[in-house]
């Protein structure tokens, strides 16, 4: 029969190893949680080509990690005198599911009638839900 000075050395030994255990076991969470927070979304655009009833929109991801873009919006800007930017009336979004890899440049191509001289916002969104603003942002004027 296991003395009581044995049954508390093995209960020291459990615990401690319980103990171990669970602490390894968050840190592995921990460090799974504090990299999956600290992947950064830097969306560019790089490039915007007025073409005959269509833009191409050059975008690089420079972020951390891969994402995706859902929707692109270009719309037609007016800029009063005071240097406020008015968003006209005229706004067309656009559904897409373009996949960015980390350091990867797409091109994407949008059907659409512009015109000479106006000023275009562009703003790109991604599929993260943890996004409250645009993932990329610009204006640029028509030729």
């Amino acid at each position: 029969m296991a003395t009581n000075r044995t049954l508390t050395i093995y209960f020291i030994v459990i615990v401690t190893v319980l103990a171990v255990t669970w602490t390894l076991l968050l840190m592995a969470w921990m460090g799974t949680t504090s990299v999956a927070i600290m992947q950064t979304a830097d969306l560019s655009i790089t490039k915007v080509q007025f073409e005959k009833d269509y833009l191409t929109i050059t975008v690089k991801n420079q972020g951390s990690h891969s994402l995706t873009i859902n929707e692109v919006t270009v719309s037609e800007v007016i800029v009063s005198d005071e240097g406020m930017v008015n968003q006209n009336s005229t706004s067309r979004t656009f559904s897409v599911l373009l996949p960015v890899s980390e350091g990867e440049q797409i091109s994407i191509c949008i059907s659409l009638k512009w015109a000479s001289g106006y000023l275009y916002q562009i703003k790109l969104e991604t599929a993260t839900a943890a996004d409250f603003s645009p993932a990329a942002l610009c204006f640029v004027r028509a030729p």
